[in-house]
């Protein structure tokens, strides 16, 4: 009721103009006011469809852009009662929490409190719409929830990342993307020795995957192990010559003593970098 709405922050800014909570809902209406029309239209599709999620969360969005943060924890949680397997509604009640001061319950959604909208890209917002819409038709392919898991690895939110790498290989026990995204997200988390354990699973799975074999080299160097981050870093070079491993292995050389390798690995990088 939006006309009704409108109506009583007109009515409250003549009798009191100056009080706290009314200039708070003046300037919380104007913003809603560059988002109304979307809004209004979301609410006539959602009068259709009152149990699509996608729809929920597209409100949500426009509602956190307008910094109504009451109305959009209401339709982002809905929309996780509906679908409780999509990430957008988690990472959008998030915010909203955030932006309601209680950032302390973000923890139970398994999102990590400095998350902000504006940190995330248009890009990466139609993308996990995109990726929540294609689990929602397909909740038993594994490759979607390493995709989604490595978007969110990406934004810097590992439990919701290691929640979906989980899901990727109890669906398919041999997913070396599976393995390689639940070490990353094992590595944000503190959980060293269980990462080490998936990136070389996701090796041993996968002896041609370039990232996994870079990113076991670079928890060996953290481990100590220059030898083995060596012999890592030159499996991912032989598949994928890239300016990333080859300044590892630059570094590993130079810990070793190997001053040969090493500049040999130094000229081999300002080469890359210059073509």
């Amino acid at each position: 009721r939006w006309e009704d709405a409108a109506a009583d922050i007109r009515r409250a800014r003549a009798v009191a103009p100056d009080d706290p909570e009314v200039i708070r809902a003046v300037k919380l209406f104007d913003n809603l006011g560059k988002s109304l029309a979307d809004i209004r239209e979301l609410d006539a599709r959602l009068i259709l469809s009152p149990q699509d999620f996608g729809l929920l969360c597209d409100r949500a969005l426009l509602l956190l852009r307008s910094d109504d943060f009451d109305l959009a924890l209401d339709d982002a949680e809905s929309a996780a009662k509906l679908a409780p397997w999509a990430a957008r509604p988690k990472l959008f009640a998030a915010i909203a929490l955030v932006g309601l001061g209680r950032a302390g319950e973000c923890e139970k959604l398994g999102v990590e409190p400095f998350i902000r909208l504006a940190s995330l890209s248009p890009e990466f917002l139609e993308t996990i719409s995109r990726l929540d819409s294609e689990i929602s038709a397909e909740r038993n392919n594994a490759e979607l929830y390493v995709s989604r898991a490595w978007q969110l690895n990406e934004i810097a939110q590992p439990h919701l990342a290691l929640q979906d790498a989980a899901n990727a290989l109890h669906l398919d026990a041999k997913s070396a993307g599976a393995c390689a995204e639940a070490s990353y997200a094992l590595t944000k988390l503190n959980r060293g020795d269980e990462a080490f354990a998936q990136i070389k699973q996701a090796t041993d799975v996968d002896p041609n995957f370039s990232t996994a074999w870079q990113y076991r080299g670079e928890l060996e160097m953290q481990r100590g192990d220059w030898v083995a981050a060596v012999d890592s870093l030159s499996h991912a070079l032989a598949i994928n010559a890239t300016p990333g491993a080859l300044q590892k292995r630059e570094e590993c050389y130079r810990r070793l003593g190997l001053l040969a390798q090493a500049e040999r690995d130094h000229q081999a990088l300002d080469a890359m970098r210059a073509r």
